[in-house]
């Protein structure tokens, strides 16, 4: 775990394990106490570090699989997103059309009262 930490602040010029820690947006006594536990924040690491090679991040194969796990459940928040955006954008067009006709039919009342003065 502490491997980690060295490689990310080595990766992206960090000295100290406050820049670290600003780094992960996380507290710095969240960064220590994670290492006294011997754990690690793989979905925040992922979040923050997905332009790393995440082979060569974790080396370890045990730590490559949990890393794995949560990039593929990402995946599957992602596709689930892309669905509801999907669903949301059919929506919109569908309200967009009834305004387009709303509208139309208030033009056309205008017109109608317009014609009666």
């Amino acid at each position: 775990m502490n491997l980690i930490h060295e490689k990310i602040k080595r990766a992206n010029n960090l000295s100290t394990d406050q820049e670290l820690a600003d780094y992960l947006s996380v507290k710095p006594n969240t960064l220590s106490m994670q290492r006294k536990r011997g754990m690690i924040d793989f979905k925040t690491i992922i979040e923050r570090c997905n332009e790393l090679d995440f082979n060569w991040l974790f080396k370890n194969h045990e730590t490559i699989d949990i890393a794995k796990d949560v990039i593929v459940d990402y995946r599957y928040q992602l596709s689930d997103l892309e669905k509801t955006l999907s669903t949301e954008r059919k929506l919109v067009d569908q309200l967009k059309k009834e305004l387009e006709k709303a509208n139309h039919q208030i033009s056309v009342l205008k017109e109608i009262i317009d014609s009666r003065k």
